[in-house]
C-alpha cells in the first residue's frame, strides 16, 4: 500500500455511490472522517481538487454545478478558498464535501487524498503490473487477425471476382480517408483500419 506524507498507510478504499442503509452510511462516513482528518490529508485533497478540475477543463463554476448535482451545495467562492491559501490557510473541507468531490470526479476518496508524487508511483506500479497482460492481449489479437487473413485467402484465392471486390473496397476506403473532414464524428482510425485491412488481404492473396 502507498505511503503518505505523515508516514501512515491506508488501503485505497473508495467511498462512492449511495448507501443502502443507515448503518452502512454511518460506517462509510466514519471511515471518510478518519481518512480525511486523522490521517491528515486534507491538504492533499485541496491540491487534487485543483488538479482534477483543470484536467477536465472545468471552471470553478462548472465544478460547483457538478457538486450541486450530487447534492452538495458549494458556491464558486468556496471552491476558490479550497484551492488557494488565504492568510496561509485554506477553507476546511467537510466529510460530506470530500465524498461529493469523490463522486463528481469518479475517483475513490483515498485516491484523492494521495499526494501527487504518491499517485504517480501508484500509476507506475499499475502499469508495471498490467504490462505483461496487455502484451499477451495484443499478441493474441495479432494471432487472431493473421488467422482471419489466412482464412480469407483459403476461401477466395484464385477467384477473380473476390479479388476485384477487395480491390474496389480498398479504393473506396482510401477515397473515404482522403475525403474525411476534420469535423467528421467517425474516428480517423476507423477509416485507416479499413484501408489497412484490405491492403493486408490483397498482400495475403499474393503471398505464397
Amino acid at each position: 500500500m502507498p505511503s503518505i506524507s505523515n508516514g501512515s498507510k491506508f488501503s485505497p478504499v473508495g467511498i462512492t455511490g449511495e448507501w443502502g442503509d443507515v448503518s452502512g452510511r454511518d460506517y462509510a462516513l466514519d471511515t471518510a472522517h478518519r481518512m480525511l482528518f486523522e490521517v491528515g490529508q486534507e491538504q492533499n485533497l485541496a491540491a487534487r481538487v485543483l488538479e482534477e478540475r483543470k484536467q477536465r477543463g472545468w471552471s470553478q463554476e462548472r465544478l460547483a454545478r457538478e457538486l450541486s448535482r450530487v447534492g452538495c451545495k458549494m458556491p464558486q467562492s468556496a471552491i476558490w478558498k479550497i484551492e488557494n491559501l488565504v492568510d496561509g490557510r485554506r477553507r476546511t473541507i467537510s466529510v460530506d464535501e470530500a465524498i461529493a468531490f469523490s463522486r463528481v470526479f469518479g475517483l475513490p476518496l483515498a485516491t484523492l487524498l494521495l499526494p501527487p508524487d504518491a499517485l504517480e508511483q501508484q500509476r507506475l506500479y499499475r502499469d508495471i503490473l498490467m504490462g505483461p497482460g496487455m502484451w499477451g492481449s495484443v499478441q493474441r489479437a495479432v494471432d487472431a487477425y493473421l488467422a482471419v487473413l489466412v482464412s480469407i485467402k483459403k476461401a477466395t484465392q484464385g477467384d477473380s471476382q473476390w479479388r476485384q471486390r477487395f480491390e474496389t473496397n480498398l479504393s473506396q476506403a482510401r477515397l473515404a480517408l482522403a475525403e474525411r473532414r476534420d469535423d467528421d464524428p467517425t474516428p480517423v482510425e476507423e477509416f485507416q483500419s479499413k484501408v489497412q485491412f484490405f491492403e493486408d488481404v490483397l498482400k495475403e492473396l499474393d503471398s505464397e
